[in-house]
């Protein structure tokens, strides 16, 4: 049985940019005609995480972006891809 289709959201890695994963966003939105969405983190944000603080400032971003995906999915669920530090997340 067929799962129905959902937005698909990425996390990615450790001191990667947004430009790494263009390719990525472009195909996963054409194969399967959901929106996708990638959190970005940058290069400071991702030195910052050896402090406590740096924490909840990626994490707060990645839990309304999740929040909004899955708000807008027909059926409330998302797929996570973490890639790195994006699936230590």
């Amino acid at each position: 049985m067929a799962h129905p289709p959902q937005p698909v959201f990425i996390l990615g890695g450790f001191l990667i940019t947004a430009e790494a994963y263009v390719a990525m966003v472009e195909t996963l939105a054409r194969l399967t005609g959901q929106p996708v969405r990638l959190v970005e983190v940058g290069r400071l944000e991702c030195l910052l995480t050896v402090f406590p603080f740096a924490w909840p400032l990626i994490l707060d971003r990645v839990a309304t972006a999740a929040t909004e995906l899955a708000q807008a999915s027909p059926t409330g669920t998302i797929t996570l891809i973490g890639q790195s530090s994006g699936g230590i997340m």
